[in-house]
């Protein structure tokens, strides 16, 4: 779900469409309308749009539902416009209309898919503009999957619709209309970020060089990927932040790497700008010359997808003690 508000302005609200809507919820909820609530939390998108004239006492919330949710809301309308009402002292109107049909088609594909492999379904898939330019699908997984689940899952959906994935988890309210089971708050921490880079389809790479890092990871630093994104967390934000505090970069490069507009758009540029230390694995054949030529890898630049697993574990050791070396000189 997104808000995005039609106009930049809500006399009404001081905090913007995303508190009135959320207000909304909670009034839904307390007043027993706990269903609908939460299909209107679920929602494919929102949008909430104003008149033209900043006096204006009528505001639009539009929707995007799948089927079953659709009927409901338009059924419940009535409820809708009025649990706005009353958070924000204006008048509303319901307008909702159908997921499209690509994007219908693309999740019911999915779940045929996840259905064979043996995982489970996804709830949504949803169409996203990045900040930085591009576009990607985002999956909804229920709350239920494991981050074991979510990789495969979304290592499908990377196959099939062609375009970088991100993923959020399902919550869910109770009666009071609060999260029933809110993300767990995560520390913050003053050591050293290793931002890892890559495509989600070399993860199977990732979590082998993790494997090599555990060691680092509890003694010298955190070493981030997007996986540690809690459910429920702004994942640009958190992903900003993270490249923001990166004191090591360890860039997983590929083809799909180098054809990733988030990577080429919004990491590469925060990790290269002289803040952090780089260091280049190579996961598969590509022209990556134009990011190692200044970049020294003592452990060569021969693709990991061509050696045994012997093999990429000693590339592994050898990035890991260059890391250990460096974090110990940062220290």
């Amino acid at each position: 779900m997104s808000l995005t508000p039609g106009s930049p302005a809500f006399p009404h609200d001081p905090n913007g469409p995303a508190a009135t809507f959320a207000a909304a919820l909670v009034r839904l909820a307390a007043t027993g309308e706990l269903e609908l609530a939460e299909v209107l939390l679920h929602a494919h998108h929102v949008a909430m749009k104003s008149e033209a004239s900043d006096s204006a006492k009528f505001y639009e919330l539009q929707l995007t539902l799948h089927d079953d949710a659709l009927r409901l809301a338009v059924e419940k309308r009535d409820s809708i416009e009025e649990a706005l009402a009353v958070v924000s002292a204006f008048s509303w109107k319901l307008v909702a209309s159908p997921v499209p049909t690509e994007l219908v088609e693309l999740r019911s594909r999915l779940n045929a898919e996840l259905a064979d492999k043996g995982l489970p379904s996804v709830a949504d898939i949803r169409f996203r503009v990045r900040p930085g330019g591009g576009t990607h699908n985002v999956a909804v997984h229920p709350s239920t999957a494991s981050w074991e689940q979510i990789r495969e899952i979304d290592g499908v959906l990377f196959d099939i619709g062609r375009r970088q994935t991100a993923w959020i988890q399902l919550t869910s309210l109770d009666a009071s209309g609060f999260a029933a089971h809110p993300p767990e708050a995560v520390a913050a921490s003053d050591r050293p970020v290793v931002f890892i880079s890559y495509s989600v389809a070399d993860e199977k790479y990732v979590d082998e060089l993790r494997n090599h890092l555990a060691p680092i990871r509890r003694q010298l630093a955190e070493v981030w990927t997007f996986r540690e994104i809690v459910a429920g967390e702004d994942h640009h934000q958190v992903i900003d932040d993270q490249l923001e505090q990166a004191a090591f970069g360890i860039l997983m490069i590929s083809a799909k790497f180098l054809a990733s507009d988030y990577v080429a758009d919004v990491e590469l540029p925060k990790l290269t700008k002289g803040t952090s230390r780089l260091l280049a694995v190579i996961v598969g054949h590509c022209d990556h010359s134009e990011i190692t030529r200044h970049l020294y890898a003592p452990w060569g630049l021969d693709p990991l997808s061509e050696m045994t697993e012997p093999e990429r574990d000693r590339i592994y050791t050898q990035v890991a003690v260059a890391l250990r070396q460096a974090l110990g000189a940062e220290s």
